[in-house]
Parts: structure tokens; C-alpha cells; sequence
């Protein structure tokens, strides 16, 4: 607003999907910054205007396209994981669905066939109580999630942001539903690696390691999310300073 009265351009670029309105709406920058096709459909179905919403991507995700700084002999020191073994990455946020976690957890764990990895998304030092039910379950500490993610298998989660980041990261993702009335349907294009019931979800996971042709499926449900969700022509980093390049000009103001 500040900008405004300066007659600044301003762009409010995307902090996470769009789970429902609160955070969004109303719109005060001239240019909302998305992810994808996804958000710049549902600004204008809002009222937004076309001309004012610009897919961008995120510069943080351009981060998941390189290599992790950390190796994998790091992490599996770290953690004490087993280097032999599938390593699944599951992302809760604190007691949240605990219940279904817990199920689900319990069911991948039973075997010992996988390390699965506790990702608290407000992580505040201490590990998840959900790490208690089994040795094959750590915790991933402090490590961050962009290098966990990189050296998982498998990645599990709630309606998060991580969904998509794993999904660029190239990572076959399952998510484990639980929708609310002002929920915006944004993972629907992922069904049916979608689903609200922990078995069901533990059974998908299990398959992905034992069935080529559900694996096959996966990668092509993914990429089709991916191409609606968050298209990558172009680093976002790039696009972005594109568009600020081309404000700068309609404002009159030296961008360099």
C-alpha cells in the first residue's frame, strides 16, 4: 500500500498453495505472482483480473532443481538410517490427523522393509511422538526439507506445499487427505495418489515398490499435475525478473 501511494509497481508473490481464501483475498499488489495455471484460474474465477495475475513459480523451488549439498552417506550418518533399505519421507504437521498418521505409519513400518523418515513441519527440536512406534522410524532433525527430500523415495503428506515441492523435486507423492469446507480441491488432479484412508494410502505405497506398470502410472499422474500446477519453461528466478523488468518500463522506473 505503500508502494501504491509511491506509485510503485508491487507483484505479492505465492507463499504456499492455495488451500482457501484467507491469505489471498482482497488483492492489494498490481501483480499476483503464481505457481501455475491452477492459481491463475481460480484468481480470476474470484475477481481478479487476468492482466494481473502472472505465473511465476516460486525462486525458492528453482532450488530444487539442483543437487543437494548434502550427500547421502551425510544423511544416512546422520539419521542412522539403514543405506539398504526404500526410504519414505513423511510430513505431518504436529498432532494434526495423528490418529491416521499413526495407522498409516504402523502399517508401512510392520515389516522393517523401509526407513521412514518424520518430518515435522513445525519441528521445534525434540523428534515426533510418532518416531516412538517403531525402530525403523526416525526423525529428521534439522536437516532441511529440501535435502531429505532429495534423497527419499517416496514422499507422504497432508494438503501441503511439500506435496508440490517433492512432486518438482521429480519424487512420487502420495497424499493423505483430509479436506474441509473451504478447501479449494487443489490436489484433485492428483487422484488417485489422493485418498483420506491410511490403508489405502499404505497399499499405494507398497505398490509403487512391487508393480511396474502403478509406478508407470504415478510418474504420468504426476506430470500431468506438474504441467497444470507449475510449469517450468523458464527458472522462475528468470521469469520473474522479466516481469519486474517489463513493470519497471509501464512505471516510468529504472529497474537497473
Amino acid at each position: 500500500m505503500v508502494a501504491a501511494e509511491a506509485g510503485i509497481p508491487t507483484v505479492c508473490m505465492q507463499h504456499g498453495i492455495i488451500g482457501d481464501e484467507i491469505g489471498y483475498m482482497p488483492q492489494i499488489a498490481d501483480v499476483e505472482g503464481v505457481y501455475g495455471h491452477f492459481e491463475s484460474e481460480w484468481f480470476q474465477k474470484v475477481g481478479v483480473k487476468k492482466t494481473a495475475v502472472e505465473i511465476i513459480g516460486h525462486p525458492r523451488f528453482d532450488n530444487l532443481f539442483r543437487r543437494s549439498s548434502l550427500m547421502k552417506s551425510e544423511l544416512v550418518n546422520q539419521l542412522k538410517i539403514n543405506p539398504g533399505k526404500k526410504t519414505i519421507l513423511v510430513i505431518v504437521r504436529e498432532d494434526k490427523q495423528v490418529d491416521k498418521w499413526k495407522t498409516l505409519v504402523q502399517n508401512l513400518s510392520k515389516e522393517g522393509n523401509y526407513n521412514i523418515i518424520i518430518k515435522d513441519f513445525l519441528y521445534r527440536g525434540t523428534p515426533h511422538p510418532l518416531t516412538k512406534l517403531s525402530p525403523h522410524i526416525y526423525s529428521s532433525a534439522a536437516i532441511p526439507l529440501y535435502d531429505v527430500i532429495h534423497h527419499s523415495d517416496v514422499v507422504l503428506t497432508y494438503l501441503s506445499t511439500v506435496g508440490l515441492e517433492a512432486m518438482i523435486a521429480d519424487k512420487p507423492v502420495f497424499v493423505l487427505s483430509t479436506t474441509f469446507p473451504t478447501y479449494t480441491g487443489y490436489f484433485d488432479r492428483l487422484v488417485p495418489l489422493v485418498d483420506p484412508r491410511p490403508m489405502k494410502v499404505a497399499r499405494m505405497v507398497g505398490k509403487y515398490f512391487s508393480d511396474d506398470r502403478w509406478k508407470q502410472q504415478v510418474k504420468e499422474t504426476r506430470q500431468a499435475f506438474l504441467n497444470h500446477a507449475y510449469p517450468t519453461a523458464k527458472p522462475s528466478g528468470t521469469r520473474l525478473m522479466e516481469l519486474l523488468r517489463r513493470l519497471s518500463k509501464q512505471g516510468g522506473i529504472p529497474f537497473e
